[in-house]
Parts: structure tokens; C-alpha cells; sequence
């Protein structure tokens, strides 16, 4: 039997709200099937994901969600989940981002408290000259179900920002890692914006002028309680795997650069001595969580991508394409042209 690694034992940890799932299972429903059938054998029922109090794994996560794809093909599911996301359905997190002072601060709060939400992907922000750009990699390994991620992410993000903001929300650009779908046309009434598909990462584009909106409902006073209700649902949350995630987010923006521990750590406001000894303390090394973030990136490249080998070696950081081809073998087992002809069929 092969020995578990940190990895696998962060994928198994229960430690994500079901909020995203609870909607997946809706949208199930509403399509003729019965919900029930996506949670059979996974120790959770559709009640379970009703309970504001579960948890579940990223691999209970993965399962649920790929047997609805399977049961719907070429339906955009996660479009479907993520449309469905109103400022209420994310509960005391909602409230206290439309109780921020500005959208600035709404979203620092999401980004903080993603966790709250029901995502299982990584967000992050960056500034590009006049525009605030959103970001969504996937955490984990899991080109199967990528596509209903970033888009139950991304609908969603657009379903908050029109409820902080009203008919004054507005995006530029759409930006997606993989090729357009069938049913691309379903996407156009959702995010009201140019679409570009095959691009080197998912994101969402828009003014950065829009970060000053004040939004209407704020109240300090409000805002603080909603706060402390916040911090106390957050408070189980692993304070260790909240550092992984920091972690993980900080090497997935300098992937292709080559991600050094020194410079990551300096961006946490520590050595990189602290960071090893944190990250140890959840048994898991800084190598481990760049191993991760290099394979995930190169599974979703060669299952979504027509970008040559020697290329997607280079975009995950491996200067040399053997050493790139030894990973990946040791990562699968198989070599990299043969994991995308059976993935791409």
C-alpha cells in the first residue's frame, strides 16, 4: 500500500463549509435528479450539507461534485451553483461585507474568510495599473472538475459584487485557463463582459476605481458585531492550514519564476526558519506545498491546454524539461504525452 503524504492527508481533512455543495445539490434537484444519488457512499447526506455546523473533505468535495458533472455533461454546472449565490446564501460572512465601509473592504474580508464561503479554490488579488484583477487556481490536483470550480467561482464572485454594488458593478474581461465549452453561450448573460478562454491563468478583470465604492448599508457598529460572529465560526479553522493555504497562494503567483522560500516567507512577515518550523508543526514541508502547487498546474495544462511539454515545464518553474518529465512520472506514474492523450481522449 502506498504510504500517505501530507498531501493526502490535507484532502482528507474535513475542514471546508458545505455552503457551495448545498447549492450544487440544489441545482441537482432542479435539473430531475435526485440529489441524493452525488452523496451515496461519501458519509454525508443532502441533510448534512443543510447543517451550517458540517464539514467537509476536499476528496468528499471532488467525488460529490464529479458525479453531478457526470450526471449532467455539457450542462455548466458550475455556472448553474454559482448564479444561484446571493450575499445571504454565504450568511454572517455576506452580511458583514455589505456592512463594509468600502468594496475595498468587503473584499478583504471575503479574502480573509474565504473559508466561510464553501470555495475550495484559491483566491488572490492583484493591482494591474488601472485595473484590480481576481485570480482562482485550484488548490489541489483535480483537472476533472476544474471547470465547474473556477466557474462556480467566478459566477459567484459577480452575484456579491452586484449585490454590494448594484447596476454601478461592472466587470472588464472574463479570463479562463481552459478552452470554451459547448455551452459558452450560457455564459455571456452571467458575466456581461468579453470572454477570452484558453489563457495562461482564470481571472476576472475589472476597474480598480471600482475598490472605492462606498457601499451604502455601512454601519460600524453593525459591521463589528456581524465581526465577532465571523471570527467565532472561523475559530475551528485550522490556523495551520490557513498558513498552507497563505503558502500556497504566494507560490502559485511565482510559479514560473521559480518560488523561493526566502522571498515567500518575507511576504508572511517571518524568516524563512519560522516558516519551515510552522509548516512542520502540520507535518508538512515548504517542498511539499511547491510540489503540489507545480502538479496541479501541469495537470490542468496538459488536460485543458494544447500548450507543447517543453512549454508547460518552463510555466511551472523547471528551467530544464527532463527534470520536468522525472516529476511527472514521479507525480503519475506515466509521462507527460501520454497523461494527455488519455486525458484529452
Amino acid at each position: 500500500m502506498r504510504e500517505r503524504t501530507p498531501a493526502d492527508l490535507r484532502i482528507d481533512s474535513a475542514h471546508f463549509h458545505p455552503q457551495m455543495l448545498y447549492e450544487l445539490a440544489r441545482a441537482v434537484a432542479d435539473l430531475g435528479q435526485d440529489p441524493a444519488r452525488i452523496c451515496m457512499g461519501l458519509g454525508l447526506t443532502v441533510e448534512d450539507l443543510e447543517d451550517p455546523h458540517c464539514r467537509v473533505s476536499y476528496r468528499q468535495a471532488n467525488l460529490l461534485i464529479h458525479r453531478a458533472i457526470q450526471l449532467f455533461p455539457g450542462v455548466g454546472l458550475g455556472l448553474e451553483s454559482g448564479r444561484r449565490n446571493t450575499l445571504g446564501t454565504i450568511g454572517i460572512l455576506g452580511l458583514a461585507m455589505s456592512l463594509s465601509r468600502t468594496m475595498q473592504d468587503a473584499i478583504g474580508l471575503y479574502l480573509k474568510y474565504e473559508v466561510l464561503s464553501g470555495g475550495i479554490v484559491n483566491t488572490s488579488v492583484e493591482l494591474e495599473g488601472a485595473n484590480v484583477v481576481f485570480v482562482h487556481a485550484l488548490r489541489f490536483p483535480a483537472p476533472e472538475i476544474e471547470i465547474f470550480l473556477i466557474e462556480e467561482a467566478f459566477s459567484s464572485a459577480v452575484q456579491f459584487g452586484r449585490g454590494l454594488m448594484g447596476p454601478d458593478f461592472r466587470i472588464l474581461q472574463v479570463e479562463f485557463s481552459y478552452p470554451a465549452p459547448s455551452y459558452v453561450a450560457t455564459y455571456e448573460p452571467i458575466f456581461q463582459a468579453p470572454l477570452r478562454f484558453g489563457c495562461r491563468q482564470s481571472r476576472v478583470v475589472m476597474p480598480a476605481s471600482l475598490l472605492e465604492y462606498r457601499l451604502p448599508l455601512h454601519n460600524p457598529l453593525t459591521l463589528k458585531q456581524a465581526m465577532q460572529v465571523v471570527q467565532a465560526e472561523t475559530a475551528a479553522y485550522s490556523v495551520k492550514e490557513d498558513l498552507c493555504q497563505s503558502v500556497e497562494t504566494a507560490i502559485y503567483k511565482a510559479l514560473k519564476e521559480g518560488p523561493r522560500i526566502e522571498a515567500i516567507s518575507g511576504q508572511l512577515n517571518m524568516s524563512s526558519r519560522t516558516l519551515r518550523r510552522r509548516l512542520a508543526d502540520s507535518n508538512i514541508a515548504f517542498e511539499d506545498l511547491l510540489d503540489n502547487a507545480r502538479k496541479t498546474r501541469a495537470l490542468s495544462l496538459l488536460t485543458h491546454s494544447d500548450l507543447p511539454v517543453d512549454d508547460i515545464a518552463v510555466e511551472i518553474g523547471y528551467n530544464n524539461p527532463s527534470n520536468f518529465r522525472r516529476a511527472f512520472r514521479r507525480w503519475t506514474g506515466v509521462a507527460p504525452t501520454f497523461y494527455r492523450s488519455d486525458a484529452q481522449g
